[in-house]
């Protein structure tokens, strides 16, 4: 009995870790003691994309100074979307999970002086291409 409770718990935990990806960003010039990862889970025909930022300096001790870490996606038809802020925990990390409606094949992240801008701009933290299940 116990083997078998052993082999059903080895499936779940396969069964769930295959519907999810996980992709680490690379290590940043800008900001090298940023810890950086991503997990993007394919739910019916959308993107759950949940960014973790530990040991992430304040965009206001950058050069030059930011706001704001924003969160973009390349769409696989080459447009480039805004997914949001990272918002500092507690705990002192950043985190930003959201819905994507659309296939991406990056995730940038830059610091911006607004929230809201519709490009980003040129002071780039981070990209990593992913490839979605």
């Amino acid at each position: 009995m116990r083997k078998i409770n052993e082999l059903f718990f080895l499936i779940i935990v396969f069964v769930l870790s295959a519907c999810a990806t996980k992709v680490n960003f690379p290590v940043s010039t800008i900001v090298p003691a940023a810890d950086i990862s991503a997990k993007i889970e394919k739910k019916s025909n959308n993107y759950i994309v949940d960014i973790l930022a530990t040991s992430l300096a304040s965009p206001e001790r950058l050069s030059p100074p930011s706001n704001f870490y924003v969160v973009w996606v390349v769409t696989d038809a080459g447009s480039v979307r805004n997914l949001g802020q990272l918002t500092t925990n507690r705990n002192g990390s950043n985190t930003l999970k959201t819905i994507v409606p659309y296939a991406f094949n990056q995730i940038i992240i830059t610091s911006e002086v607004e929230s809201d801008v519709q490009f980003p701009s040129s002071s780039e933290i981070t990209r990593i291409n992913v490839r979605l299940k």
